[in-house]
């Protein structure tokens, strides 16, 4: 693919090679493969995407093109005309009729427009804008912008993201490629989620991951000033809406994390309770038709003593799912009194239910216990924890990154973050939102039937 060989060779090229990244080719060439990266990554991709009402695609753009312009917008006060591109680009999308019609491919389109723009640029470092060059010693020096002040227009071509005889460009190339994946990241939350469990693109599963994420971008990114980008308009049809059911609430809301922990009260229970009534009070323009609740122990051991010697436990497993199912039974009880004495619980569907759920434990993994943020590499180590379990922390604990698990006051150390997330009650909730409407195409050569169609 022609964008394909631009992406990996286009630092080494002469302005030429440059001005033709900017171009109404390589443009298509680039959504294309970014679109198809992104449905690649569904374990189950909707055969037709969803549509997207007007007002949701708008604040969708404004967000995206805030993100984007604060986040490069050094780079973009250098390269106006790619800014003015981008933004008509932007304001293309959110006009377009056709992101209100079943089987549009807007949402990918827009992320993946958005990335064919910044991809050539490096991210603003946070706290450096407007910094002038201090003394060392001297009041406001600051280490990092001296950095940023220093390689900001070098080229960084063939230094490794390692600190290899080159600490401060090797580490400057490394925090320009992490600044980069997050925006993509930050932009693949507001465009493609629909919840913190669900994809607007994919199709829930039964078990697995839903989605591959694997969109990462390894170049830091160079300025190409001056470069007047292609701007081709499309054609907008008529489109029809009805509403969808959708996911409304998820959040796991944790219990004691203790070794003594084996009763079951109203003080674990309540906290879920509140949430689901609170939730059901405060959004009443909401139809809530389903609410789950499963209770969850990990898999941490209990202490027993045999042969007079206090060992682990080994039908800890066992203790810890029967913990669970205790919950589980507790919870039913008390959910089922509020909803025969709620009438706006009346006519939602109740299911709860028991799992053991996070990482198997390991006898080294006692160890962690002293490994905290005082630790050096504390933060790597999180992090490739996090991955190693990321599908279980995803489905079953609800936590979609490694950062949510460096809040100090809930994790003190490493043993905590690795299961203390899977420990408690995860709550979703589904019905009707009215104002997230499902739009279909009616084009003038072919009628739709309107008493197929429920409008709001």
């Amino acid at each position: 693919m022609r964008f394909l060989s631009l992406f990996f060779i286009f630092f080494s090229l002469n302005s030429w090679a440059q001005q033709e990244f900017f171009s109404a080719q390589n443009k298509s060439d680039a959504i294309s493969y970014y679109k198809d990266r992104l449905y690649r990554g569904c374990s189950d991709l909707k055969e037709e995407q969803e549509a997207v009402s007007p007002k949701e695609m708008k604040n969708m753009v404004a967000l995206t093109t805030k993100l984007v312009e604060e986040q490069y917008s050094q780079a973009f006060l250098e390269n106006p005309k790619v800014k003015d591109s981008f933004q008509r680009d932007l304001l293309q999308i959110s006009n377009d009729q056709t992101c209100q019609k079943v089987g549009n491919d807007c949402r990918a389109r827009l992320l993946g427009l958005s990335i064919y723009y910044y991809q050539t640029f490096r991210a603003d470092v946070p706290g450096c804008h407007g910094y002038k060059s201090v003394p060392p010693m001297e009041k406001g020096f600051d280490k990092n912008c001296e950095v940023e002040l220093k390689f900001r227009k070098a080229t960084l071509q063939g230094v490794q993201s390692a600190n290899y005889g080159m600490p401060s460009a090797g580490t400057y190339r490394k925090w320009l490629v992490k600044l980069k994946n997050d925006t993509t990241m930050d932009l693949f939350n507001i465009i493609l989620r629909k919840d913190r469990q669900n994809l607007h693109i994919c199709n829930s599963v039964q078990s697995g991951i839903v989605h591959q994420y694997a969109l990462e971008l390894d170049e830091p990114g160079s300025y190409f000033v001056g470069l007047d980008p292609d701007y081709v308009p499309e054609k907008n049809p008529i489109k029809e809406c009805v509403d969808e059911k959708v996911t409304l609430y998820s959040e796991f809301i944790p219990t004691s994390f203790d070794e003594g922990r084996s009763t079951v009260g109203a003080d674990q229970i309540e906290p879920v309770k509140v949430k689901i009534i609170n939730f059901v009070k405060s959004n009443p323009e909401m139809i809530v038709t389903d609410i789950s609740v499963t209770a969850s122990s990990s898999k941490t051991p209990f202490n027993t003593v045999i042969g007079g010697k206090k060992v682990i436990d080994p039908k800890s497993d066992e203790r810890n799912l029967s913990l669970a199912s205790e919950r589980a039974l507790f919870a039913s009880k008390v959910l089922n009194e509020v909803k025969s004495s709620n009438i706006q619980l009346s006519g939602i569907s109740f299911e709860t239910k028991a799992e053991l759920a996070g990482p198997d434990f390991d006898q080294g993994d006692l160890n962690t216990r002293f490994v905290t943020k005082m630790t050096p590499g504390y933060l790597e180590r999180v992090e490739a924890m996090y991955k190693s379990h990321e599908k279980i922390f995803k489905e079953q604990a609800l936590k979609n990154s490694p950062m949510d698990l460096l809040d100090e006051k809930e994790f003190v150390n490493l043993y905590q973050a690795k299961y203390k997330p899977f420990q408690g009650f995860r709550i979703h909730i589904r019905g009707h939102k009215k104002e997230e409407m499902k739009c279909l195409e009616l084009t003038s050569g072919e009628k739709k039937s309107k008493d197929k169609t429920s409008k709001q």
